[in-house]
């Protein structure tokens, strides 16, 4: 025995007892032999401390031998018990055996018999730690999850535990006895065997197989199996199996195989968490951002390959899809690759529920440096667009054109080429702006005119084009340049971007993006300074037609208005010397004359401009107007207190020309209302109104409907209220006569 056997001797000889532990400690400890005088002391001892034996007297003071066994064994129903007792009998041993006495020994001389209960001691020790061993085991074995028997060297099952009765649905009464062929396939019992003989022949102590166990109702479940020898004193009695359920992992391996099958080709890196965050899959792409094989990366857990600050990102999008709120949770971060780099990435999360309730949650990698870049292309092609619209030639878009090609595109070499239109009507595709790179790779840049260029062709068809490779283009321009691909670009019909390389192949979709994105601001930038130098041509055209209708005016101011003057003084001399009726006539169209001259200055000197703006109220000049103004009998009406701000001046002359149309029109009993609108005035008055196919032509200088109007008065107001930055119109007033509205008034 590996253990000394512990032994609890009670005798009330003390000299006896000493004997006894002396000549059992002696053989090289395999005994530890403690002793007590009394059966009281005894129990006590039994109390205080494990013993593997009792050896006690049968005759004590206390009690005897047998009453001292009844109360061992209510505490210690199994302890090996040796009676050894001096007083002899059959009747005794019968009475011994009758009460559960492990054995019987009686007192005799010499030392031999202390050899003797040295052996019935350990035989009684053997046995009994080899039943509490078993006791064990089988406790073990029926508490595992796993499915537990033992087979003979004939293949039938001795030993079954409640595991394998439950998966079998047999019960252990029908299993035991019966083949192993009865829950084993023919496959998985040659297997066994196969294991057996490997064991036997020492080349391992455990062989494993999967295989499936055959259920009672016919079903089969995947199984895992370790079979050991079973060995009784050195002798081989059998095997021993434990089969343990592998459905799950059979399963999940399932899961795996469609995972990769779905995966494994993806340039995105993939991976599979289950519910406690452990990696249950990763793809090829995972792993090589990781820089470690798949299996080091499964089992492990994700915190253990993501920085904090991506896994608390990632743990609130799941929560927000364990929430319901939505199905995929895409989060944008920076991941770190094995060799060190960051790159931004954007983070795909999917929870997917299995039917058995548990949840596996899917992460999509993708690198987005691309999109990133494109997106910053983006924002610089927009700060270039707002550069381009401040140039004022065409030389400096160009010039912006070309270098943001080269830094924002990083399309090195490039130029742009304007078409210009040459004397003969025939146009060309002339250089203007260059990039150092474009002006190494082709010199000199050429000027592309008609059929027999790739640039002229995409210019006509005014479709951007990549070329691969311009040597196996049949529009070559040159056959010895060292360019090898293109990429041209129209910019309308203001001409053509071309980036080009001396590498094949060079340029990709975001190139053509980006480049017809750029193109697009160059024709925009170009149409501005085109239209600009337009409008600068006619304001230095309404300039000179200023400066002429001015000196126009000055020749009408004196050279017309005095010789008039005095015409006027000779016809009022000749009224006042005779009473011919034709002078009053003349009279009349002198003053008519004096009425369209004073027009056309008003029109000619102050135009669409005012003077100063200061607040003007309304009610006091209109009170003024109506005073210098020729009404007669005719009302005015003042419905507003609005003050604006505008040149008075100019003012009065627009209330003065509409009060006066409004007397001419509606006569001298007309009632004329000044009222307010939301964002301005109106003037209406009683009269008959303008009929609405009129309505456009009354502003136009000259057009009038009344024998004494001069067909300017309307004109002017319209260019006050131009020279404000106002609108007039004029509809149908209230009582059905004619109505201005003037809007967009600004108040003081």
């Amino acid at each position: 025995m590996a253990d000394p056997v512990r032994v609890l001797h009670v005798d009330d000889d003390p000299e006896f007892a000493g004997i006894v532990s002396t000549v059992l400690e002696r053989d090289e400890g395999q005994f530890r032999v403690e002793t007590e005088a009394s059966a009281a002391d005894g129990l006590a001892r039994l109390r205080d401390g494990a013993f593997d034996a009792v050896v006690s007297d049968y005759e004590m003071t206390d009690r005897d031998g047998l009453e001292f066994l009844e109360a061992v064994r209510e505490a210690h129903p199994n302890l090996p018990f040796i009676l050894y007792t001096g007083r002899g009998s059959e009747e005794l041993a019968s009475e011994a055996i009758s009460a559960g006495v492990t054995d019987y020994l009686q007192k005799g001389t010499g030392t031999g018999q202390f050899d003797v209960l040295a052996n019935r001691v350990r035989n009684a020790v053997e046995r009994y730690r080899s039943r509490r061993s078993l006791e064990r085991n089988e406790a073990i074995l029926e508490a595992a999850g796993d499915a537990v028997y033992a087979l003979d060297l004939d293949g039938v099952l001795t030993s079954v535990n409640e595991r394998l009765v439950e998966w079998a649905g047999y019960s252990r009464e029908r299993l035991l006895g019966s083949h192993a062929s009865l829950i084993l396939g023919e496959e998985e019992v040659e297997r066994g065997r196969a294991a057996v003989r490997a064991l036997l022949d020492g080349d391992r102590t455990v062989d494993e197989f999967e295989g499936r166990l055959h259920t009672a109702d016919g079903d089969t479940v995947p199984v895992e199996a370790r079979i050991t020898l079973l060995e009784e004193n050195g002798t081989v009695k059998g095997s021993t199996g434990v089969l343990r359920g592998i459905a799950q992992r059979k399963e999940r391996e399932r899961e795996l195989r469609r995972y990769e099958s779905i995966f494994e080709e993806l340039d995105d890196a993939v991976y599979v968490l289950d519910d406690d965050e452990t990696l249950v899959y990763v793809n090829s792409a995972y792993a090589s951002i990781k820089g470690v094989d798949r299996a080091t990366l499964i089992g492990d857990s994700i915190t253990e390959w993501a920085d904090e600050e991506t896994v608390a990102l990632a743990r609130e999008a799941r929560e927000d899809l364990r929430a319901g709120e939505q199905t995929v949770e895409i989060v944008e971060d920076v991941f770190s690759t094995a060799d060190g780099r960051a790159i931004p990435a954007e983070l795909r999360l999917i929870n997917i529920t299995r039917a058995d309730g548990r949840t596996e949650r899917v992460g999509v990698i993708r690198d987005i440096t691309e999109r990133k870049e494109y997106e910053h292309s983006l924002e610089a092609l927009s700060g270039t667009a707002r550069e381009l619209m401040a140039a004022t030639s065409r030389e400096a878009v160009a010039e912006i054109g070309v270098e943001t090609v080269r830094d924002v595109l990083g399309l090195e070499a490039n130029a742009l080429h304007l078409y210009e239109e040459s004397n003969d009507g025939e146009g060309s595709l002339v250089p203007v702006a260059i990039t150092d790179a474009g002006r190494e790779l082709v010199g000199d840049p050429p000027t592309f005119s008609g059929p027999g260029s790739i640039a002229w062709r995409v210019y006509q068809r005014g479709e951007a084009l990549a070329v691969d490779d311009v040597h196996q283009d049949p529009d070559t321009y040159n056959p010895d340049s060292p360019v090898r691909s293109e990429l041209h670009l129209p910019v309308g019909d203001y001409g053509l971007l071309i980036a080009c390389s001396s590498t094949p192949e060079r340029f990709d979709q975001r190139d053509m993006a980006l480049g017809k994105l750029l193109a697009g601001s160059i024709e925009t930038a170009l149409e501005q300074v085109e239209q600009t130098q337009q409008l600068r041509e006619r304001e230095q055209e309404l300039t000179r037609q200023n400066e002429r209708l001015k000196r126009f005016a000055g020749v009408v101011s004196h050279d017309l208005r005095n010789p008039l003057n005095v015409a006027q003084g000779r016809v009022e001399l000749a009224r006042e010397e005779t009473e011919i009726a034709h002078l009053e006539d003349a009279a009349e169209a002198l003053d008519r004359s004096q009425t369209l001259i004073d027009d056309l200055l008003t029109l000619a000197r102050e135009g669409e401009t005012t003077g100063e703006r200061e607040p003007v109220a309304l009610p006091d000049l209109l009170e003024a107007c109506w005073a210098t103004v020729e009404t007669g009998e005719a009302t005015l009406r003042v419905g507003t207190d609005r003050t604006v701000s505008a040149d008075e001046s100019r003012l009065r002359q627009l209330f003065e020309n509409l009060i006066r149309n409004a007397v001419e029109h509606g006569g001298e009993t007309v009632t004329v209302t000044v009222g307010e609108l939301e964002d301005g005035f109106y003037v209406e008055d009683d009269g008959p109104g303008v009929p609405e196919t009129e309505r456009e032509r009354v502003f136009e200088p000259g057009h009038s409907t009344s024998e004494n109007g001069t067909g300017f008065g309307l004109a002017i107001v319209r260019e006050t209220a131009k020279a404000h930055g106002w609108a007039v119109r004029v509809t149908e007033g209230s009582a059905g006569g004619a109505r201005f509205e003037i809007t967009g008034v600004d108040e003081r």
